[in-house]
């Protein structure tokens, strides 16, 4: 297997103390939309346009928060990328510029998140992050006396296979991981 077709991992780096409270915001406003123009419609229907109408402005100033806190989310990317293949993690920038080469020989205690459910996938999983708040996701490893998180943002199911895919390779190669519940 030559080294491009071997499996590699790729993500946005974000800000926690940003991203987090913004991604938890994301799922009030979207609900907060739903409901009210849900409502709106059913009230409309009903004949009772006034009511309907508040409903409709009610959800129309949901969704403008929503985009606004979608924007405050979006700049909580650090401009920074991981990306983690055999033998290396990689900390680059926008322009592709390796910032940071971490070998994977060099890591102790490297932890993984699980392959959980992304939350907008499931109203379930909506809900517990919308009551507990939004689940960090995060590379942890001591490099040298550094204890070091990289949190990043799930973007695609397809990039939680491919993080499966990288740490099945690591175990082959006997690169001891710990997954995160």
């Amino acid at each position: 297997m030559d080294q491009k077709s071997l499996p590699s991992f790729k993500v946005k780096l974000v800000d926690p103390d940003i991203y987090y409270p913004a991604k938890r915001s994301m799922i009030f406003y979207n609900w907060g939309f739903n409901l009210a123009f849900a409502i709106g419609i059913g009230t409309s229907m009903s004949g009772f346009s006034n009511i309907a109408m508040l409903h409709f402005a009610i959800g129309i100033a949901f969704s403008i928060i929503f985009f606004r806190n979608f924007r405050r989310m979006k700049s909580a990317h650090s401009g920074l990328f991981l990306e983690m293949d055999r033998e290396v993690l990689r900390i680059c920038n926008d322009s592709g510029e390796v910032v940071e080469n971490i070998p994977l020989s060099e890591i102790d205690n490297l932890s993984i998140p699980d392959e959980d459910q992304m939350p907008h996938n499931s109203l379930k999983a909506e809900w517990k992050e919308l009551i507990h708040g939004a689940r960090p996701n995060y590379v942890s490893f001591n490099h040298g006396e550094e204890k070091r998180e990289l949190h990043f943002e799930w973007e695609s199911s397809y990039m939680m296979r491919q993080l499966s895919k990288v740490v099945d390779l690591w175990h082959s190669s006997r690169i001891k991981t710990t997954v995160r519940g």
